[in-house]
């Protein structure tokens, strides 16, 4: 990979980031901070990809396995999500802190 895309990557992966935390900080509602967090992972995943393309076959193995814990990481919040859904009947934030949840 030369020099100008991994320049191009690294600044996908910054801007990634920043609408990732803008929307995490920003947002009350447990879906968009959910997307914001993915957001904000993609990005790092996309520099750790970056790294890893110049390695050998281990490291490749390495970001396949990311990207398969990412994909179950994503099951489990969304399932955490519904079930808090159904027992409050919202999936707004205020009420979790109410609660102390």
């Amino acid at each position: 990979m030369d020099a100008a895309l991994s320049q191009v990557v690294v600044l996908l992966a910054a801007v990634l980031a920043a609408i990732g935390s803008y929307g995490l900080a920003g947002s009350r509602n447990l879906v968009r901070q959910l997307i914001s967090a993915e957001v904000l992972f993609n990005a790092f995943l996309l520099i750790v990809i970056l790294v890893l393309s110049k390695s050998s076959l281990a490291a490749n193995v390495l970001g396949i396995m990311l990207v398969i814990v990412v994909s179950g990481e994503i099951i489990v919040v969304v399932a955490l999500v519904a079930a808090l859904y159904r027992r409050l009947g919202t999936l707004e934030t205020e009420p979790l802190e109410e609660e102390g949840v």
